[in-house]
């Protein structure tokens, strides 16, 4: 029986660290922005910057703490292009968030609002 497991183990940790290795090295660089705290999870702002042929996006996530150090998390929106982000909790599980304008060929802000689940 446990020759079996071990074998159906092998595959999936193959296939996982190569992925989990690759996300290390080539996701994106992100720089945290801000966060606020809602009722049992948190929503982070995060700047996302790929390099010189990519433009700034802001990510919005939103997280829980499942024990220390294993957070949960989830990707909202991203807003792209987009330099710089506010947010205003406007409710109970509510949130928006607006860009600033990201340059001359995108002179406009972007506005959303999220209304959020206590759970994932």
């Amino acid at each position: 029986m446990r020759i079996l497991f071990i074998a159906a183990l092998v595959p999936v940790m193959l296939i996982t660290i190569p992925f989990a290795l690759g996300e290390l090295f080539f996701s994106p660089a992100s720089e945290h922005l801000s966060t606020v705290k809602m009722d049992g999870y948190r929503v982070a702002l995060y700047r996302l910057n790929c390099g010189a042929p990519c433009s700034f996006e802001i990510a919005v996530n939103q997280e829980r703490t499942l024990l220390p150090p294993l957070m949960l998390v989830r990707n909202i929106y991203t807003f792209d292009p987009a330099e710089e982000a506010r947010y205003k909790v406007i409710g109970k599980d509510e949130l928006r968030v607006s860009t600033l304008p990201y340059d001359d060929e995108y002179p406009k802000g972007q506005i959303k609002v999220f209304y959020l689940k206590p759970f994932f």
